[in-house]
């Protein structure tokens, strides 16, 4: 397992860690918690601009990659009130974690497609009908 599958994983195992190390109480385990959440931030920005330019090539790379970042970043700014609202309420960040630790499992999903289309010698898409496609 090497190249983008791999890469996904790393980043992935990295998100799960850092959810999942926020349920501890233990300072240490935090510290170590806040190293792990700034290794997933970075390397997932770069695998994920690495994967875009590499699937829809330079010509719509932009376009890709700011409509990606820009739906998840309404989607990340719509949730942020509710979630930390129930959180305030409750005083509780369990709940928010164990959904965050959730949402990593389940995109493991990806990976493992990648590596499968990649293993079973199909492209991903192809430069034509990524460009048709936007």
């Amino acid at each position: 397992l090497c190249g983008i599958p791999a890469g996904f994983l790393l980043v992935n195992t990295l998100g799960v860690f850092t959810y999942a190390t926020l349920l501890a109480k233990q300072d240490s385990v935090l510290y170590l918690s806040f190293l792990a959440f700034g290794c997933f931030r970075a390397w997932n920005y770069s695998l994920i601009t690495t994967y875009v330019q590499g699937v829809f090539g330079g010509e719509s790379f932009g376009r890709v990659y700011g409509i990606g970042i820009g739906v998840f970043a309404i989607a990340s700014a719509a949730l942020q009130y509710p979630t930390m609202a129930l959180a305030m309420d409750t005083g509780d960040f369990a709940p928010l974690d164990l959904a965050m630790v959730g949402v990593g499992v389940a995109m493991f999903g990806f990976p493992a497609f990648v590596y499968h289309r990649l293993a079973s010698g199909k492209k991903l898409l192809s430069s034509s009908s990524a460009m048709n496609a936007v």
